[in-house]
């Protein structure tokens, strides 16, 4: 199935660092970008200017004292073939682009400037700039200022630790994608839970933080390949005991432990600790009490990791609809 987002969810999110905030006269502030900081996403996102991307001024128009800018962007998306470049060709595109709609832009030719107007020699580029701007909107760019989440200090936080995991080359696709392969070849090698739990603790839960920062996808499929694995260990413990039909009661409430030294709460572990819990329970009963009396505990590794708490909010929808006898659905 297409999904409709895909270039707006690459674009969307705008590096902090290429923001500046700005008031206007009237007392409107706003956030500006860096409108270099535009062109480097999109050939990030589509190549190079005039190969991946580009833009065309169809109109431009002196009026009052303002230069106007009409442009329109065209890009390649990606799956399509390379730019064709009509034969002979003398446009400033490539036969199969894809367009925005055309924008306009403009700026004063006589900005104030120590309380008098001045000439400026910016006035062409800044309303190119201006209408470039707009029409990257539409696919997506900077989506996140426009819509105010720039408002919120969190959002800004996270887009801060989002762009900082980015440039670690430990974090570059490449490099998820061997550390996903080699936590699977280890996983594997797993005998039984303490095995798992040695390699969750000393290989996996802090790297696995970091890459949700930057690849939720790539996040969720390790957190899937542990709970495959758990069922697979469980599965066959209950088959080498001859599936004992009176399994030994779990504790309803996981104490949250704390890291060496009191240097603060040990969430892998608890996790860890909370998904044995979820899938020994030996009936429906007891799981959703075992879940209540850990609420306080859920709530404070939903703040702390929500990778984790997203994972076990899994495991428990699956473990219900074991006993329910339907479909697994997403836990409340």
């Amino acid at each position: 199935m297409t999904d409709n987002l895909t270039i707006w969810k690459k674009l969307e999110r705008t590096d902090p660092k290429a923001t500046k905030p700005f008031q206007k006269s009237g007392g409107f502030k706003g956030t500006q970008i860096d409108p270099t900081y535009r062109l480097q996403l999109m050939t990030e996102v589509f190549g190079p200017v005039g190969q991946g991307w580009g833009y065309v001024e169809d109109d431009l128009k002196i009026s009052h004292d303002m230069a106007f800018s009409k442009v329109r962007v065209w890009y390649v998306p990606a799956g399509a073939d390379a730019a064709v470049w009509p034969e002979g060709w003398r446009e400033t595109y490539p036969a199969n682009a894809r367009w925005t709609g055309p924008q306009w832009g403009g700026t004063e030719m006589m900005p104030e400037r120590g309380g008098k107007p001045k000439p400026t020699d910016e006035c062409l580029k800044m309303s190119i700039t201006d209408a470039l701007g707009k029409c990257l909107l539409q696919l997506g760019l900077a989506a996140d200022i426009y819509m105010g989440q720039f408002d919120d200090s969190k959002y800004r936080e996270e887009s801060e630790a989002y762009f900082a995991a980015k440039s670690n080359p430990e974090l570059q696709p490449a490099a998820i994608a061997a550390f996903e392969a080699d936590v699977k070849k280890r996983l594997d090698a797993c005998l039984d839970l303490d095995d798992m739990e040695e390699l969750w603790r000393t290989a996996v839960g802090s790297r696995l933080r970091e890459i949700g920062t930057v690849d939720k996808e790539a996040q969720r499929r390790i957190y899937n390949m542990f709970g495959a694995k758990k069922e697979a260990v469980l599965r066959g413990e209950g088959e080498a005991a001859g599936q004992d039909n009176n399994p030994p009661d779990i504790p309803l409430l996981i104490p949250v432990p704390m890291l060496a030294n009191d240097a603060g709460t040990d969430w892998e572990r608890w996790r860890f600790l909370m998904s044995k819990a979820i899938d020994g329970a030996p009936t429906l009963d007891l799981l959703n009490e075992t879940l209540k009396a850990n609420k306080a505990a859920f709530d404070g590794l939903k703040a702390a990791d929500k990778g984790a708490f997203e994972f076990l909010k899994d495991r428990a929808a699956k473990k219900r609809s074991v006993f329910q006898g339907v479909p697994s659905q997403a836990a409340e």
